[in-house]
């Protein structure tokens, strides 16, 4: 992924991130997810539930539904992952559920765009340079992630 590239991924998990807080669901940060080859931006949430409630679809969505608002003629790269979490039939559809989350976060625009603006000066306070952004690993798996914005920042970014 290049520099160029990661305004509509911070866009997508910070949709994702803000739709999380609304609702009351742990969101532990906004990080890098340490790949072999490369990497992926990633909102850190709870633990996902077995049983989805209506928030933890809107959660999903929100990714989506943000790059449509700051860039509504681009096509989310992020929505095939999303789009995972709608794959059953007892599921709500993608698009109405996107559809939704946009709604949401038009009437939260500002704080959507100070989490964006939050992850650019983090980004910019680094040159750029993600090997520079502290590191940890999550839930005993061998995954790596550079912090962001943590969940302390979060919550000072918002609220």
């Amino acid at each position: 992924m290049m520099e160029q590239d990661w305004e509509p991924a911070l866009a997508h998990e910070s949709g994702h991130a803000l739709m999380a807080i609304l609702h009351g669901i742990p969101c532990h940060g906004i990080c890098f997810e340490r790949d072999i080859d490369a990497g992926q931006f990633c909102a850190l949430l709870g633990s996902s539930p077995v049983e989805k409630s209506h928030a933890d679809y809107l959660v999903s969505a929100a990714g989506v539904a943000a790059e449509l608002l700051i860039y509504p003629n681009r096509i989310s790269d992020g929505a095939e992952a999303d789009r995972a979490d709608f794959d059953s039939t007892q599921t709500p559809l993608f698009e109405e559920t996107v559809s939704r989350a946009k709604t949401i976060l038009t009437r939260e625009k500002s704080k959507l765009d100070r989490l964006i603006g939050a992850l650019n000066e983090k980004l910019s306070s680094v040159d750029f340079d993600l090997s520079r952004l502290p590191e940890t690993g999550m839930d005993g798996s061998s995954k790596r992630y550079l912090i962001l914005l943590s969940e302390g920042e979060l919550k000072t970014c918002l609220p």
